[in-house]
């Protein structure tokens, strides 16, 4: 662990992977098991939809130290982990879990079921927001092109429905371009989810 700061309602701690973040949360249990625990790890987040930063995961320190490890695992495929208990902007209010792929929006052919079977198996109560990377948009100009990402708001054994769409956001942006694609994402986040049951 590089860092760690106690407030009165949230732990913050910095470590050098992801794959240590287990640990911590562990080790938070027995400091403060009510505390909201927020790790972050030198992972750049490239999702301008949401703002950049360090990938991140927020709970309480039991459920980090429960969730990190089988992130873990979908980490080592080459994906960015982002877990928290809001979705600002997109849902205020509701827990949410991103895995997107690197580079953005390069998913590996039949590679997104499998995350979606993986994401499942991570387990949570109540219904969380999972954001599916699921189709690119292309403004037609250099460095004006990103990857849509449709929110689906699912329990995690059950089906889902979009909740919403969001856009990563490099360079200008292009209105017409990215509501053209927001159908087909939505349409591939909502078979991914679905036929992982």
């Amino acid at each position: 662990m590089t860092d760690i700061d106690m407030g009165l309602t949230e732990i913050t701690a910095e470590t050098a992977t992801l794959s240590e973040v287990g640990a911590v949360g562990a080790a938070a249990v027995e400091i403060g098991p009510e505390l909201q625990l927020a790790v972050t790890w030198p992972e750049p987040v490239e999702w301008y939809g949401d703002g950049a930063g360090p990938a991140q995961i927020v709970d309480r320190p039991s459920e980090v130290a429960r969730v990190a490890p089988k992130l873990a695992e979908i980490a080592k495929l080459g994906y960015v982990i982002m877990w928290g208990p809001d979705l600002v902007g997109i849902d205020d209010g509701g827990a949410y879990v991103l895995a997107y792929p690197k580079p953005e929006g390069d998913f590996r052919p039949g590679e997104l079921d499998r995350v979606m079977t993986m994401l499942r198996d991570v387990g949570w109560s109540g219904t969380r927001l999972v954001g599916v990377v699921s189709a690119p948009y292309d403004c037609g100009n250099e460095n004006e092109k990103g990857t849509i990402v449709a929110w689906i708001r699912s329990t995690a054994t059950g089906r889902g429905t979009v909740a919403n769409t969001d856009f990563s956001r490099r360079g200008a942006t292009c209105t017409d371009q990215i509501d053209a694609a927001r159908p087909e994402a939505e349409k591939t986040a909502t078979r991914a989810w679905n036929s992982t049951l």
